[in-house]
């Protein structure tokens, strides 16, 4: 059995962090939101089915987050004058074709293998 007690607090240390991921922690890293929008990308594709699926590739490409901006969040940054930056975008896009590509690579790699049974 599982309780919930309002009045306990727990304290989070920020750990060191020894490789390039900094997006948690407000800074930009090139690879690490490359990685990260290639990581978000590639589950969707292997994982989701139908409509789930649809859905959230339709979202990432026209809503997007913070960390892997979409046009939503470009225009919303831009109305607010808060540009974000080409190399943030240039990063989420190539993760998200490099997902795709990974995906499709995959599917061909296994369509040959079947036909050659």
């Amino acid at each position: 059995m599982l309780f919930y007690d309002p009045d306990i607090e727990v304290l989070h240390h920020v750990a060191p962090r020894l490789d390039a991921d900094q997006i948690h922690r407000g800074r930009f890293s090139y690879d690490a939101t490359v990685d990260f929008a290639f990581n978000e990308t590639i589950v969707l594709l292997k994982y989701a089915d139908g409509l789930f699926r649809l859905t959230a590739l339709l979202w990432q490409a026209l809503v997007g987050s913070p960390q892997c901006p979409g046009a939503a969040i470009l225009v919303r940054s831009a109305l607010a004058l808060k540009p974000v930056g080409f190399s943030k975008i240039r990063a989420t896009v190539q993760g998200r074709l490099l997902a795709w590509f990974v995906y499709l690579k995959s599917l061909l790699g296994r369509l040959k293998v079947s036909t050659a049974k």
